[in-house]
């Protein structure tokens, strides 16, 4: 894993031309920039660097080996964000069933960002007052209902995940009006 690490000091040295350059961006001293050379150097038995008090010049091997190492390296980054794109991805389908009310303002918009952040992920929704049977339906989370409705009616695992308080409003002439 050293190698590897002195391939990316080596190349970013490289790319900004100082070891002061290369050690702001990989946030590391210029010390330590210049013990990683000089160890890659020590390996390849080879000098990268001319230096001199006022400039540095890098080598004809240490071209050759800049490309090298480029290549491995855009492997190795080729290769983190193939892991990442797997780790942070849900994929597959998700099938919703909930109530009526909350779904346009609360639950439509949190699907938007879910399903942005996860295009892989095929949301499927339905809404109803009803508590469908979610094995029947394939349903995958049932949201709105209270898990003393669901779990009695089909022996599922339900949790609550947070609770709400509900207060109906009218004015004073609509009760008078609609009578209730």
């Amino acid at each position: 894993m050293s190698s590897l690490r002195q391939m990316l000091v080596f190349a970013t040295v490289v790319e900004n031309g100082t070891f002061a350059a290369a050690a702001e961006i990989l946030n590391i001293s210029p010390v330590a920039v210049s013990k990683q050379i000089s160890s890659l150097e020590k390996k390849c038995q080879q000098t990268l660097f001319n230096r001199s008090t006022r400039r540095m010049a890098i080598t004809d091997f240490a071209r050759q080996y800049y490309q090298a190492c480029k290549k491995t390296i855009h492997s190795m980054q080729e290769a983190e964000k193939l892991v990442e794109s797997q780790s942070d991805k849900l994929q597959g389908s998700l099938k919703i069933h909930c109530l009526p009310f909350n779904t346009g303002h609360c639950i439509f918009p949190l699907l938007k960002t879910l399903t942005k952040q996860h295009p892989s992920l095929s949301v499927q929704i339905t809404i109803g007052d009803d508590i469908p049977n979610l094995v029947e339906k394939d349903i995958d989370l049932l949201i709105g209902y209270s898990p003393k409705q669901v779990g009695t009616k089909q022996n599922l695992r339900c949790c609550q995940l947070f609770s709400t308080e509900y207060a109906l409003a009218a004015s004073p002439a609509y009760l008078k009006e609609t009578g209730m």
